[in-house]
């Protein structure tokens, strides 16, 4: 499926340059690096992440599978639900799973995602002849049972909570609507439809209770159920195929009109130069940057799980996510961290890639052009950046990842493929 006529070379050529990027940020145990993310960087820690960053590379080669049948993309599959297998943890949640918040465990939503991901690529081994290994079903009954029902369902609220350590009076939309997504998968993968019914009735009503109904966010989903919480696109577009389930399984044209209203609220947040509003606010003017690139990539590929089909308002945040790919076939980060959007030296944090954000960029890629594309040809990067303030250089090989400065000063030095960087000055 081709966007643009325009784009179709350059989509297939994004997509071969991307693959051979993430195959050098694999390690010993998964994908691995540094992560710049909305509420923090995780810099000190440069190990595996299991993380929504599985999401996009599961579904980008189902993508792929679907275009050309190859057993290659389902070894692929069955190895990464092996590496995430391997990261649970004794009560269902997963060791380093916090993406900018890492090495923490108990990510939300970026576990819920996860799992609906691999719950949804087991699925697609079964239908292409692949048994699953028994292990996977284990790991979601452990998720669903010990993590999910034992520790995050709050009897009160009558949805779930995003940590087990406090007392709640809200909810968080997106974490809610990912674990929408695994009970549903859950229930049909082992017949308990009717034990999960309960759960996904309390947490449907939960996000429709969330919807901000007027003002200046009308139809957002916002980032917690709290009265006056700020709305971020990609957050509020992730309810989208939880919603369009829910429209389905419950028959309920309320999720299909919740749906419709998240959509006017992401056409609201849309720039003109491509990509999305940073943050929005009921009583202030949207925050505009930082444009995370992967964050733009994952509004689209949300619209599209809920059945959404790619049209030509696409087309700018396209162009916008293609314009950035470096000489590593990675991506640019965001744009306008520090207030330097446009400018010849960015700040360090637009420039520094990560796993947890290129999958999406993945995701995209494949689903607009599935066909994987004939050899790639990737390179160095060496641009100057600003470090605090100073002037620095961001230097990215097959083999690393550096910031230094003309001086020789050293802010980060990291190795692919370990743990733990030999310099973080960050």
């Amino acid at each position: 499926m081709n966007l643009l006529a325009t784009t179709s070379a350059s989509l297939a050529e994004a997509g071969g340059r991307l693959d051979l990027w993430f195959a050098g940020m694999r390690g010993p145990e998964g994908y691995y690096g540094p992560v710049v993310g909305p509420r923090g960087a995780a810099m000190a820690y440069c190990g595996p992440g299991f993380d929504w960053r599985y999401e996009g590379l599961l579904e980008g080669w189902m993508s792929r599978h679907r275009a050309a049948p190859e057993a290659a993309w389902l070894d692929r599959i069955e190895g990464a639900l092996a590496e995430i297998g391997r990261a649970q943890l004794a009560n269902g949640a997963f060791r380093c799973s916090y993406f900018d918040s890492n090495p923490f465990e108990g990510g939300m939503p970026y576990e819920p995602i996860l799992v609906a991901a691999l719950l949804r690529a087991r699925a697609f081994l079964k239908e292409n002849g692949r048994t699953p290994d028994p292990a996977l079903d284990r790991l979601a009954e452990q998720f669903v049972e010990g993590r999910l029902f034992l520790e995050l369902w709050n009897k009160a609220l009558r949805t779930f909570n995003n940590w087990l350590q406090s007392e709640y009076d809200s909810c968080s939309p997106a974490g809610v609507a990912a674990i929408v997504e695994v009970l549903i998968a859950y229930g049909e993968a082992t017949g308990s439809r009717e034990r999960m019914e309960p759960y996904i009735r309390g947490a449907a009503e939960s996000l429709l209770a969330a919807q901000v109904k007027g003002g200046a966010l009308a139809g957002a989903m916002p980032v917690s159920s709290r009265p006056g919480a700020p709305a971020n696109a990609l957050l509020a577009a992730r309810c989208l195929p939880a919603l369009a389930l829910l429209t389905r399984c419950l028959n309920d044209d309320r999720f299909k009109q919740a749906g419709e209203a998240v959509e006017g609220f992401l056409r609201s947040q849309a720039l003109s130069e491509g990509g999305f509003a940073a943050m929005a606010y009921d009583n202030r003017p949207a925050a505009q940057a930082p444009v995370f690139v992967g964050a733009a990539a994952g509004v689209l590929t949300s619209l599209a799980r809920s059945g959404r089909s790619p049209d030509e308002t696409w087309a700018p945040h396209v162009e916008f996510i293609l314009r950035r790919q470096t000489a590593t076939g990675a991506f640019d980060n965001a744009a306008g961290f520090g207030g330097r959007a446009g400018e010849a030296e960015p700040d360090w944090r637009d420039v520094v890639p990560a796993c947890g954000w290129a999958d999406k960029i993945y995701q995209l890629v494949a689903l607009l052009h599935p066909k994987a594309a004939g050899p790639a040809v990737v390179g160095e990067v060496r641009r100057a950046v600003r470090v605090r303030g100073r002037r620095a250089f961001f230097e990215e090989s097959s083999r690393s990842m550096r910031l230094v400065e003309q001086t020789g000063r050293v802010w980060f030095d990291w190795e692919k493929g370990t743990k733990w960087p030999r310099t973080c000055l960050l």
